[in-house]
């Protein structure tokens, strides 16, 4: 969902989890804010994150070091598509059970 004004647009992730906020939450919202500020050329500085299953919100903020990062995992991103090759599994193994792409890594 995007709150769009015209001075400021602002990304909110709902997610339908029990766990705490992530630092993949993070970079999500901070990769939607930039899209955003992108499209319809006002400040996307903060988003929000909506955890459904108890209604509690983060608001994240979507500037500096969170868009280097973000910039840094797409160029990764690139270098893994023309490489051809996939990431590493990830640290936490319990990740895959529930991940659209298990079927086609390996890695479970």
């Amino acid at each position: 969902m995007l709150i769009l004004t015209d001075r400021v647009v602002c990304p909110v992730e709902f997610k339908f989890t029990d766990d705490e906020l992530t630092h993949n939450h993070r970079l999500q919202v901070t990769a939607y804010a930039m899209m955003a500020e992108d499209t319809y050329q006002v400040p996307a500085v903060f988003g929000f994150i909506c955890r459904l299953t108890d209604s509690e919100t983060w608001r994240v903020e979507t500037t500096g070091t969170w868009r280097d990062q973000v910039r840094a995992t797409l160029e990764t991103t690139r270098e893994m598509i023309s490489a051809e090759r996939f990431p590493p599994p990830p640290e936490q193994r319990g990740k895959c059970t529930d991940c659209e792409f298990r079927l086609f890594c390996g890695d479970v």
